[in-house]
């Protein structure tokens, strides 16, 4: 195998690996320890299957850490489309390679996202080893999530309400991503909609339960409207 072609097999599993993983599921993360994750839930009860549908609330209850990399997807967003266009950028000119095509020209090119994909990994480095963040807004989102179900308890008549306070959060949602897999079978077998409440700010939290509420209403009425 030629040099350029084993590049871009390489740069090709890498892409296919991060893609995957982005989109939760897990590849080279196997191969690695996990830490334990608690998640918690009150299900409907049983006496509640005349219910139309399946309401999940759902917030995350960890801390995230306090990395550079978080802090930047707080200014710019999700930071993935960014890595996925680099990843794009290094695979054409690995492709252009395997085409037979060289030069200084090339090589400059292909140097400007091997460069920035390096600079990830002491980026990576650091979202592990990070501080604790406080975790404040997380704790809102909790709070916002039983005030939310006390406040629709016995007012929906098209859906049940399930709470789900998942760990994980900060990790591409892996907890509600594996309370899900869990119970994928009870949430098959009606309509499910889901309502996350994120980390809002302390002084929203008020707004936050209001705005959510109504729409649990809206859900609820187009849940008896197709009956």
């Amino acid at each position: 195998m030629s040099r350029p072609v084993a590049g871009a097999a390489l740069v090709a599993a890498a892409f296919a690996s991060s893609t995957l993983e982005a989109l939760g599921v897990a590849v080279l993360a196997r191969l690695l320890g996990q830490r334990a994750s608690q998640n918690v839930s009150s299900p409907p009860s049983p006496a509640d299957g005349a219910g139309r549908g399946v309401l999940v609330l759902a917030a995350a209850y960890d801390a995230p850490r306090r990395s550079a990399i978080a802090r930047l997807a707080g200014r710019i967003g999700d930071p993935w489309p960014w890595v996925a266009a680099t990843f794009t950028a290094l695979a054409l000119c690995c492709i252009v390679r395997v085409a037979g095509v060289e030069g200084t020209w090339l090589t400059a090119i292909q140097l400007l996202p091997t460069l920035a994909l390096l600079a990830l990994v002491p980026a990576l480095v650091d979202a592990e080893l990070a501080p604790l963040d406080a975790g404040l807004a997380e704790a809102t989102g909790v709070a916002c999530a039983l005030a939310l179900a006390e406040r629709l308890d016995g007012e929906l008549r098209g859906l049940d309400i399930w709470v789900v306070l998942t760990g994980a959060g900060s990790a591409n949602r892996a907890g509600l991503r594996a309370w899900r897999r869990r119970h994928r079978r009870a949430l098959a077998a009606r309509p499910v909609a889901t309502i996350e409440l994120g980390a809002p700010e302390p002084a929203a939290a008020a707004a936050t339960v209001a705005g959510f509420a109504e729409l649990a209403r809206e859900l609820d009425a187009a849940a008896g409207a197709r009956d």
